[in-house]
């Protein structure tokens, strides 16, 4: 079967290892059964006119198809007429409706292409007017299948398209063992509890460091001592190295800007515990990745992120508190040791890891009405 994933978020080719990852692993993951290309439509850094080329061993067509709604649909159709001659399609995986789910919506009108759709976007970044719930009903109800990447998710979307049938598939993580270096360097700080957030810095707001590095200070100030690392970069990488350096904690948190996964979780298997501080999320990758590797978590109840594991293996606080957060990091470095990393693997290997979700997509892909 030839599936060619439609993508709303994609990294910049060569550079960004976080953005959008989660799509090409699925994709290298099912291309061991079936051809799969992706199709990212929203390239900014893309010249006009669809570019494709073998990326990480995946064949990718990069376009910017515009930002008025004529340009969009003059090159939407413009870039699938060329796709289906260079690939043919049997089918599209679209991922985000308000997005990918419109390019697909428009390939399966003109050019009977079914489709599947996967919503990754959390609701408090979707359009629900009038006109937006319109558009993304009619996308939903032109989709052959409709999933969400976590239960909270999939609850959600469903009270509010009550006939959009959603179901839900975790974002699949390949076996952290099977990717994570093989070096010696040690990433721990020594004489302390050692934490790790990991997070794609795209925003001053959304991931909560604004929260969590004051709270580490407020923790550092008592006699406990906690080292936070930081995997991630972007547009706000260095905005946060300066904050930690205001509120005089740069000694206590190392930035280590973009990783690639080996080095991530290199990083991530000498750690005591891991966080994740978000505002709000649809899921959360780094959830699931720290879940698998067996480390407990402190973790904001962010929507998606809470919802993924079950209390007995994190501390689960509100949202946007630096002093619930200084709580949760107190208590956390008094019980880390206590929780079970073993069971807490075999978890996160029962749930997400990536062949279980392949054989869960195709099942859905190779249904008899698709």
């Amino acid at each position: 079967m030839n599936i060619l994933m439609v993508v709303t978020w994609y990294g910049e080719k060569g550079k960004d290892f976080f953005t959008g990852n989660f799509h090409y692993e699925l994709a290298k993951a099912l291309q061991k059964s079936h051809n799969v290309a992706i199709y990212f439509p929203f390239d900014n850094v893309n010249e006009k006119g669809v570019r494709y080329e073998e990326e990480g061993g995946i064949l990718t067509f990069r376009n910017n198809i515009g930002a008025t709604k004529f340009n969009r649909m003059v090159n939407i159709y413009a870039d699938i007429k060329k796709i289906k001659a260079i690939y043919e399609p049997d089918i599209i995986h679209a991922h985000v409706a308000n997005g990918a789910g419109l390019v697909a919506l428009f390939a399966k009108k003109i050019f009977r292409i079914p489709y599947v759709l996967t919503e990754h976007a959390p609701i408090e970044m979707m359009n629900f007017s009038k006109k937006g719930k319109l558009k993304t009903s009619f996308i939903l109800s032109n989709s052959k299948a409709n999933i969400a990447v976590s239960t909270d998710l999939r609850d959600k979307l469903n009270k509010i398209y009550k006939k959009a049938n959603f179901s839900c598939i975790y974002n699949g993580v390949i076996d952290p063992y099977l990717i994570m270096s093989q070096n010696v360097d040690n990433y721990r700080v020594e004489n302390c509890v050692n934490a790790v957030i990991m997070c794609g810095l795209y925003s001053k707001t959304i991931k909560g460091l604004q929260y969590l590095l004051p709270a580490i200070e407020m923790v550092n100030k008592s006699s406990k001592k906690v080292h936070l690392h930081i995997c991630g970069g972007g547009n706000y990488l260095e905005y946060f190295i300066d904050m930690s350096k205001k509120i005089g904690i740069e000694n206590d948190v190392t930035f280590y800007g973009m990783c690639d996964k080996p080095l991530m979780y290199s990083i991530l298997n000498q750690m005591d515990f891991a966080i994740s501080a978000s505002l709000y999320e649809s899921a959360g990758v780094s959830v699931e990745e720290s879940c698998m590797m067996g480390k407990p978590m402190v973790v904001t109840k962010s929507g998606g992120a809470n919802s993924l594991i079950p209390d007995v293996y994190s501390i689960k606080i509100e949202v946007g508190s630096e002093k619930a957060l200084c709580n949760a990091l107190n208590t956390m470095i008094d019980t880390y040791k206590n929780y079970d990393s073993e069971e807490m693997k075999n978890y996160g290997f029962s749930n997400f890891e990536m062949e279980k979700i392949c054989q869960k997509y195709e099942k859905i892909y190779s249904r008899e009405e698709i």
